[in-house]
């Protein structure tokens, strides 16, 4: 991405101690601390690989980011880390060289109705979404450390119409939700998309952008960045925002299937 000068949040990758010794690299555990130091707390910590947001996490200082990249790499070889930036999460998503659909993800919130704890607003959600047939897939530890940023805990009483973000990520599988901006979305973002999705050889991606205004305005430089590209994106949550967005992955999967059968993707 850098060498096709896509605008970028600064970031790096990490190895785990036993990849340092192996391959006689000095970007280990130590080198994370320093680039942390160099662009600034908070940061963004995440797995190389895996689905869903597993793995990704905020941290604010050097001991949380010690814990959090000891955790990762009991697992994972190689971690990045990212400078944190606020804005709003958007979804592209892109096939063939073709926009597909976008939609702006936002994370796990919940209201206070003034006297529920937000355990007991939260086991509410979860039922809800497993009686829809959605994933749920939730991660306590870092919706404490959110909590605690906040100086809340499960045990807390959100004030009737208090609006709470329980977590940094935006993924729908981890109980965010999304709201369509697929006819809104400013067709510049459609082309960075579809172009992104192109120089890295990607012929079915989920473009994740970070946009700080309104996503129907035209980019402003400085006020947008490429998070990541998603080689394998998942449609159920989105499909199921609306007839509208369930016709779009169905309309979506035929084409694939079409391109299968006549073997455009030379498969």
């Amino acid at each position: 991405m850098k060498k096709h000068s896509y605008s970028i949040v600064k970031s790096d990758v990490f190895f785990s101690e036993s990849y340092c010794r192996t391959y006689n690299s000095n970007k280990g555990i130590d080198a994370a601390y320093s680039f942390a130091e160099r662009i600034s707390y908070p940061v963004i910590v995440k797995p190389n690989t895996g689905l869903h947001g597993n793995g990704v996490q905020r941290v604010d200082s050097k001991n949380e980011l010690r814990k959090a990249l000891l955790n990762l790499f009991k697992d994972n070889e190689k971690v990045i880390v990212q400078k944190f930036v606020k804005g709003d999460d958007y979804r592209i998503v892109v096939y063939n060289g073709t926009f597909i659909s976008a939609y702006k993800r936002v994370p796990l919130t919940i209201i206070g109705d003034g006297g529920s704890t937000i355990q007991e607003i939260l086991d509410e959600r979860i039922a809800e979404y497993h009686d829809s047939g959605r994933k749920f897939v939730l991660e306590m530890n870092k919706l404490k450390a959110v909590l605690k940023r906040q100086k809340l805990t499960l045990r807390s009483v959100p004030k009737r119409g208090e609006t709470l973000r329980l977590l940094d990520n935006a993924n729908l599988s981890a109980g965010g939700y999304a709201e369509d901006v697929s006819d809104i979305i400013h067709p510049e973002y459609k082309q960075y998309a579809i172009h992104a999705s192109r120089d890295l050889g990607l012929r079915l991606s989920g473009v994740d952008l970070m946009v700080q205004g309104n996503i129907a305005d035209k980019p402003k430089k400085g006020k947008w960045y490429f998070l990541e590209l998603n080689a394998s994106p998942g449609f159920h949550n989105f499909s199921e925002l609306n007839e509208k967005a369930y016709q779009r992955i169905e309309k979506l999967y035929r084409k694939i299937l079409k391109d299968i059968q006549t073997k455009k993707l030379g498969i």
